[in-house]
This record gives structure tokens, sequence and C-alpha cells, in this order.
């Protein structure tokens, strides 16, 4: 559990190094993106290399690759979520769009769209370097050698 949370520590600050590049478009977009990267990649890491306790370099790839798209899936659905609280419960609108947000329930699979969209856009970077930060990962803090 420990060495899962230093591996999503470690791919938070890419997620917040991405979002800031991007931080022009949504000024919360560096928190939210290293929370997302953060939860992502910590829990990639402890469902596929942790519990197993199997560590090798192919587990390390596959964590780091699918915690960066699960990042994506969360950035879009926590956005959503602080929407609808911003407008439900504060009064507030949040976004550019007048009107209410959209359904979180009716979110849980819209954001699969925005998930893709995202992933066009930056996850040509993003999963690289989820998967290469697997690797090192593996080959540095492995407890086994």
């Amino acid at each position: 559990m420990k060495r899962s949370i230093i591996f999503g520590c470690i791919s938070s600050v890419v997620g917040f190094s991405v979002g800031y590049y991007f931080r022009g478009l949504d000024g919360n977009l560096p928190i939210l993106s290293g929370i997302s990267a953060f939860i992502g990649s910590s829990l990639m890491w402890l469902l596929i290399v942790d519990r197993p306790n199997n560590w090798s370099e192919d587990r390390g790839v596959v964590a780091g690759v699918s915690g960066a798209i699960v990042a994506h899936y969360l950035n879009s659905y926590i956005s959503l979520l602080i929407a609808n609280y911003g407008y439900w419960i504060l009064g507030k609108q949040i976004g550019s769009l007048p009107g209410p947000p959209m359904d979180p329930l009716f979110g849980i699979l819209a954001m699969l769209f925005y998930m893709l969209l995202s992933l066009l856009i930056i996850g040509w970077f993003t999963i690289p370097v989820g998967a290469l930060i697997g690797v090192v990962y593996v080959k540095t803090f492995s407890p086994v050698r």
C-alpha cells in the first residue's frame, strides 16, 4: 500500500505539470490533474503490482499506462462533480456553458467521451510517461532483486 502511494505521488507531479501547462483553459486544472493522477496511479499500482505482489517491468508498464488512462477519466468526472456542487449547492455557475451542468449519473458514461478527447489531446505524452514511470519505479524500488 505504501509503495502505491509513493507511485501515485510521483505520477501526480506529472499530472500537475500537464495541468499547469493547460491551465489557461481552467484555473483548477493543475490541482485536479494532480489529484486525478495520484488517485488513478495509486489505485492501478495497488491492483496490478502490489496486491498480486508481482513486481515485473511488464506489470509496471501496464500499471503506469492504465493509471494515466484512469487519471484522464477521473479528471473529467471530478470536474463534473465540482460543477454540480457549484451550481446546486453554492448557486454559482462553474464552467462556460449557461444552465445546469450534466447529471452526475449520466456523466459516468458521458465522461468516457471527454476522456477519449483528453487522451487525443495530451495522451500521446501522458501514457508513455506513465509507462516510463512504471518501469523506472519497478527497477528502482522492487523488493525482489
